[in-house]
């Protein structure tokens, strides 16, 4: 059974520019929030971050959302990107020379760990606009 046959509108949005995050399908059925996640477990974890963890607080209530822990690292190495597209990059961060980095941790969307690799326990991601150069937030 598709999503569009459980009720409408049904899917809303299909595909989204981030990286990982493909397949991604967002829709409402019959006045329900539906969301398809991707198989590969880092991007599923990316999705859920982007769309169902502020959906589901907003059907508890909750509508200003958690302040999260925000720093500026300079990027250690150059990572390449798709104009209009943002990316998602687990990385660790260091302090060398008094400036803190943000170094990649590379992999493949299907391999945990890289995020064990990674900073932190929910800030394992730093979102890396296409317009940025050299730095990461």
């Amino acid at each position: 059974m598709s999503l569009n046959n459980l009720g409408k509108p049904g899917v809303v949005v299909h595909g989204v520019a981030v990286r990982p995050g493909k397949p991604t399908v967002l829709g409402v059925c019959s006045g329900k929030p539906v969301i398809g996640l991707p198989g590969n477990p880092v991007s599923a974890i990316v999705v859920a971050g982007l769309f169902l963890v502020p959906i589901l607080r907003r059907m508890q209530g909750l509508v200003n959302p958690p302040v999260r822990r925000r720093v500026t690292a300079r990027l250690a190495h150059n990572i390449s990107s798709v104009p209009g597209r943002e990316d998602y990059v687990q990385v660790r961060l260091i302090e060398r020379e008094g400036q803190l980095r943000a170094e990649p941790v590379f992999g493949k969307s299907n391999l945990i760990y890289t995020l064990v690799k990674a900073e932190g326990d929910d800030n394992a991601y730093r979102s890396i606009p296409w317009f940025a150069q050299g730095r990461a937030g």
